[in-house]
């Protein structure tokens, strides 16, 4: 401010200013984004967002730069999302749960064999306010342009994911002609690269010819490419399983990376040729850390010492405690955003004596609900436990009946090195006591 007093003629300033930092938008985002796409073949970019705990911001827009060589195909994204312009989507609640957007997209042409995605995520806080852009992704895209379009999918995804182990990668290699003319005796070949596979047990009903990491499928096995028309689509279908935990030591690279590949005239030497122009996308699926959860529900500890009380197994009119144990191992990976949360049946109550090796154990009332939430794991902890004490006081109508004491426990959190989430959900554990040798009880109310 620049001022002078009356009959003084020199001129005064006195400045002042504020700064806002702004520490966070109130809600975690994550985009995945696929690998390689298609040109003129639509391609999604999955977009996952859930709120914080205090949120600052009602809604958002997603806007896509470039737009030079990229359409937005029409498409109903629910209620709450449209799409305002070509490039530009609107979101105009983030909600409580955590939501996931399937935002569509292709290439008109290839003129690279590499293109930059840009999206922004802008906030806008009314209508005659500007746009403010407060975030920023950048993703390195693979440009494929031939007359037999294929597209590798795994586990219903045609983009880059995690996976645990022990689990299974269900894939599927669709093809489209999308040339003028069309293609007689086509080959078609998958080739998998990731000791992590467990070959043993691949699942083909078409029984291609598996040779190393590799399986092909000819007019012999799959009748469909003894002659594929102009724009005749098809699939080929196929599961192999990722090696179990147990065999996490036998493993030395925990990533597993795919393709498909196509050759005309029944030439299946072109196969190994390195020709980009007749292969897919490539996946690469990375191996979340091998993250496991335990639950125990006991009334003798390991070492023979009684932690409940009352009659065993339990009976109509008496209480029952029992302790609950959860123990979390981990080796491969540091981890983020753990916890492990369960919802107590409303006949089993809450009976305290918590504690926990790292986070906080607390119960709500309302929900019945037990979360351990721990946060970040490092590596240095390999294993943490946590107990609680719950009781159970039968009715008449439970004779003879083996009661669920816990049921459908689950650990969720984010693998840090492969960027992907984990998850596990627990059987019940019922008054049998499965984990518990020493009470050696059937667990039927009496």
């Amino acid at each position: 401010m620049n001022y002078r007093p009356s009959n003084i003629t020199s001129e005064f300033k006195k400045s002042s200013s504020l700064e806002t930092v702004l520490i966070s938008s109130g809600f975690d985002s994550s985009i995945v984004a696929p690998t390689s796409v298609l040109v003129g073949q639509d391609a999604e970019l999955v977009v996952k967002y859930k709120p914080q705990e205090k949120n600052f911001i009602e809604g958002f827009n997603i806007r896509f730069a470039e737009l030079e060589n990229l359409e937005f195909p029409k498409n109903d994204y629910g209620e709450g999302v449209a799409m305002l312009e070509p490039g530009v989507f609107t979101i105009d609640k983030i909600g409580e749960a955590e939501r996931e957007l399937r935002l569509k997209f292709k290439f008109k042409d290839k003129k690279n064999d590499k293109e930059d995605l840009r999206v922004y995520f802008e906030y806008r806080p009314d209508e005659a306010s500007k746009n403010y852009a407060f975030e920023e992704q950048v993703f390195s895209v693979e440009v494929v342009k031939n007359s037999l379009n294929l597209t590798l999918i795994a586990n219903g995804e045609a983009s880059d994911q995690g996976i645990d182990f022990g689990q299974t990668l269900n894939y599927s290699i669709s093809y489209v002609n999308k040339g003028a003319q069309a293609m007689d005796d086509v080959v078609i070949m998958a080739v998998l690269e990731g000791e992590a596979l467990d070959w043993r047990k691949l699942s083909d009903n078409n029984n291609g010819t598996v040779t190393g990491r590799t399986i092909v499928w000819t007019k012999t096995e799959v009748p469909a490419l003894a002659s594929i028309s102009k724009d005749q689509e098809g699939s080929i279908d196929f599961s192999i399983p990722v090696r179990t935990v147990n065999e996490a030591s036998l493993i030395r690279d925990f990533e597993i990376k795919g393709y498909a590949q196509f050759a005309v005239g029944g030439k299946a030497e072109e196969l190994s040729k390195e020709n980009e122009a007749n292969r897919s996308n490539q996946l690469t699926v990375k191996i979340n850390s091998d993250v496991m959860l335990d639950e125990a529900v006991r009334y003798f500890d390991e070492d023979n010492i009684a932690v409940g009380t009352g009659p065993l197994p339990p009976q109509v009119g008496q209480t029952s405690t029992f302790k609950v144990y959860w123990k979390i191992s981990n080796s491969l990976h540091e981890l983020g955003a753990l916890k492990v949360t369960t919802v107590l049946p409303n006949y089993v109550n809450w009976d305290g004596k918590e504690q926990a090796d790292a986070g906080t154990l607390t119960f709500d009332e309302q929900s019945n609900q037990v979360t351990w939430q721990i946060g970040r794991l490092p590596l240095s902890a390999t294993n943490v436990e946590a107990e609680f004490s719950i009781s159970v006081r039968p009715k008449p109508t439970d004779i003879n009946k083996l009661l669920i004491l816990v049921s459908g426990t689950t650990l969720s959190g984010t693998d840090n090195q492969t960027t992907y989430n984990v998850s596990q959900t627990l059987k019940a554990q019922t008054t049998k006591l499965e984990k518990d040798d020493i009470a050696d009880t059937n667990g039927i109310i009496k």
